[in-house]
């Protein structure tokens, strides 16, 4: 709900697609690093918690697969076979978002060949790359490298589908 002037509206929920690009031989999925989040902790090691999974946001009239498309091309510069893409469902993110999973197998990812594509204009009129680093991590192991709030919805998908990750 949004409060606008004393009135109560209620927003539209977002619905957005996300993919997990598994590299069944690493044993990980691929992660992105958002522009403007911490990379190191107090510590000085990687900060957990900062991670996202490739995907985004449903523009109007686009298909799901299109957007995902869309999406893994805009953010890491990698060009998918629609073929191998495997819908995984849908799935509650939050309050305000949804979203609709997708598994893509892909062994020996090379982390060295991604790239955004895509960029946005800060207040001070830089532009500056959606995306700015690329992992992998263990959905077992390493979870908690991603978002908290992702981390409730990836545990969700892995119960749903653990032979995928084995």
């Amino acid at each position: 709900m949004q409060c606008v002037l004393g009135k109560i509206e209620l927003m539209e929920k977002k619905i957005a697609t996300r993919i997990l690009v598994y590299d069944p031989v690493k044993k990980s999925v691929l992660a992105i690093h958002p522009t403007g989040r911490p990379w190191k902790s107090k510590g000085g090691g990687i900060a957990t918690g900062v991670f996202n999974i490739p995907g985004g946001e449903i523009d109007p009239g686009e298909s799901k697969e299109a957007c995902l498309l869309r999406e893994i091309k805009e953010e890491c510069n990698l060009d998918l076979d629609k073929a191998k893409l495997q819908y995984l469902g849908f799935y509650t993110y939050s309050d305000w978002k949804d979203l609709h999973f997708y598994f893509y197998p892909e062994d020996n990812l090379d982390l060295s060949k991604l790239k955004c594509e895509s960029y946005f204009e800060t207040e001070d009129g830089k532009m500056l790359p959606e995306v700015n680093g690329f992992s992998q991590f263990n959905l077992e192991s390493e979870l908690n490298m991603f978002f908290p709030i992702l981390q409730k919805v990836l545990k969700k998908v892995i119960g749903d589908y653990p032979e995928l990750f084995e």
